[in-house]
């Protein structure tokens, strides 16, 4: 009889490179400690389960690269790192106060040209042509056009917002040393000036008290700015009392309002760091007549750190003399410099700046060129798309306070013949006659 011999069938397909690397992998699989894979090596006879693993899987580790790639961006960035803390201290550094009228020139000193030229900026109805039925059909693509700029015609503005922008335009012309005796003197409008409850107005304390000309307010005045008017460093007044800084009994002389640039009636009141740009109209507070308004501080300071010394944060604590706001003596802020940047860039490419920016002696862009329009546009275009944002860093160390208002009316009916009694008596009625 023949001898069987003993036959063995060979499958290629589990011998192959591609059935090995699958059986390792599965392997692999089912040793990890990961969290799913486990399940595909388990599931090797069932399909629909392995596939469904499978995917759960594969959807993980994607999500795990991008955010692994995301990370790794951030830190080739070099980005600053910022630390936060809470602490309590005994004595503060008192902030610079300054205040602000919201009525920009007394209505007694306006020059008599303003007036001839724009009679309706004293009051009454605006006299100027128009129709409103025939603009609004020939206007209707111009507006809609300039409603997504910046900066819009002054020609398409409402006629009150035109007038308000044509009399600021020629009152930016005129010396700023004119234009400061024509608006609000602070010994008219301080009543009383106390600070921890010593007066703050006599000859001694004058020092504190500086002035500058702002485009919307006329005079604004600064106390404990750490300068007086000559650029001599003051020493910061310092307060560890709470409810004893500063005092003030201010009269605005409202019957001193021009109707068209005072329409609201009371001060702009700006808080913050001694040395640092004012800024009342972007950061202010405005203080209405006829209340008792507490403005009670809380300081905050932010520290940046730069661990890659590539400087992310701006570390100067000198004076910003290479800015709009040289003549001011003040420190370098964030804002400063992004307004000095915007002024700046105005004036090289169109020759003159907005009314908004004009700080020193450059010419005043006219609303009504289009040329003009279309250029001052182009240039807030750039900043927007960060023309500014290399040169104006964050400081590195910033310091800022919060402001929490609180009003009462103001006199009480106890206080009032008292108050009136006063004012007569020391002769600062001025023209706003008795206090009701």
């Amino acid at each position: 009889m023949p001898k069987e011999r003993n036959a063995s069938i060979i499958d290629p397909a589990r011998h192959g490179l591609l059935f090995q690397l699958k059986t390792k992998v599965l392997g692999c699989f089912g040793d990890t400690t990961a969290h799913g894979y486990g399940r595909v090596a388990a599931s090797e006879t069932q399909q629909l389960r392995k596939w469904f693993w499978l995917i759960v899987c594969t959807a993980a580790f994607v999500i795990f690269t991008q955010q692994l790639y995301v990370i790794t961006q951030q830190y080739m960035s070099r980005p600053l790192k910022t630390r936060t803390s809470i602490g309590h201290d005994e004595k503060l550094t008192f902030p610079q106060v300054t205040i602000c009228n919201l009525n920009m020139i007394r209505r007694s000193q306006i020059p008599k040209d303003i007036v001839k030229q724009f009679s309706e900026v004293l009051g009454g109805r605006s006299n100027i042509t128009k129709n409103a039925t025939s603009k609004q059909q020939s206007d209707t693509s111009s507006v809609g056009a300039s409603g997504s700029k910046a900066v819009p015609n002054v020609d398409d503005l409402p006629d009150e917002e035109k007038l308000i922008q044509q009399v600021l335009e020629e009152l930016a012309e005129i010396p700023e040393e004119n234009l400061m005796s024509y608006g609000h003197q602070l010994d008219d409008m301080i009543l009383k000036c106390q600070f921890n409850r010593l007066e703050c107005l006599n000859q001694d304390m004058r020092r504190y008290w500086t002035k500058f000309w702002h485009r919307y307010y006329g005079n604004c005045f600064t106390f404990n700015k750490g300068m007086d008017e000559n650029g001599t460093h003051t020493p910061v007044m310092t307060s560890s009392t709470p409810g004893r800084g500063l005092t003030l009994e201010i009269n605005i002389e409202q019957d001193e309002y021009v109707s068209s640039l005072g329409q609201e009636a009371g001060v702009r009141v700006f808080v913050g760091v001694p040395n640092d740009m004012p800024f009342p109209f972007e950061q202010g507070t405005s203080v209405s007549p006829g209340f008792a308004t507490g403005i009670e501080l809380r300081k905050v300071v932010i520290g940046r750190l730069d661990p890659f010394h590539n400087k992310s944060c701006e570390a100067r604590t000198d004076r910003f003399y290479d800015s709009v706001f040289a003549r001011y003596n003040v420190s370098y802020t964030t804002l400063a410099c992004k307004v000095s940047c915007l002024a700046t860039m105005m004036n090289s490419s169109c020759g003159c700046v907005m009314v908004e920016f004009k700080y020193d002696a450059k010419p005043v862009c006219k609303g009504d060129k289009e040329s003009v329009v279309t250029c001052v546009n182009d240039v807030f275009e750039k900043v927007d798309n960060g023309a500014c944002n290399r040169i104006c860093r964050e400081r590195c160390r910033e310091d800022s306070f919060k402001t929490t208002a609180s009003l009462a009316k103001w006199p009480s009916r106890e206080y009032k013949s008292t108050l009136n009694a006063e004012i007569l008596e020391e002769g600062l009625a001025n023209h706003s006659g008795e206090i009701r």
